[in-house]
């Protein structure tokens, strides 16, 4: 966070100093932990209901045994991150396969459509 701080003070456009803090900001939130998610639920009163649960404005459906990505898009919602901010899909290896032999296959396919028109010099 210090580099992005010193980065930030030597430009002069306040539009990319806001957008590199931005930036640093949800880069640190992408980095918790599974310990630091679970003590940021913890203090606002998400990880064990209370009578304070249900002062806050959105709350945290926080199951036990979840993964952190699903901790992570919780708390993002619980903080205001724009859900476009908060899910990147990963995909199966089947998927990845799919698209490696759809790709493959349009390539085969632009190949011999090039030889089957010859346009000339």
């Amino acid at each position: 966070m210090a580099q992005i701080s010193k980065y930030i003070r030597l430009t002069k456009n306040l539009d990319l100093a806001s957008k590199l803090e931005q930036m640093a900001r949800l880069l640190s939130f992408w980095l918790l932990t599974d310990e630091q998610l679970e003590s940021l639920a913890q203090f606002y009163h998400q990880k064990i209901p209370n009578q304070y649960t249900d002062l806050y404005p959105c709350k945290i459906t926080w199951g036990h045994n979840m993964p952190r990505e699903e901790k992570r898009c919780e708390m993002g919602k619980f903080i205001g991150l724009p859900a476009r901010d908060l899910y990147i899909r990963q995909k199966s290896d089947e998927e990845i396969r799919a698209e490696a032999r759809r790709a493959r296959l349009a390539a085969e396919y632009d190949k011999q459509r090039r030889k089957l028109y010859y346009f000339g010099p």
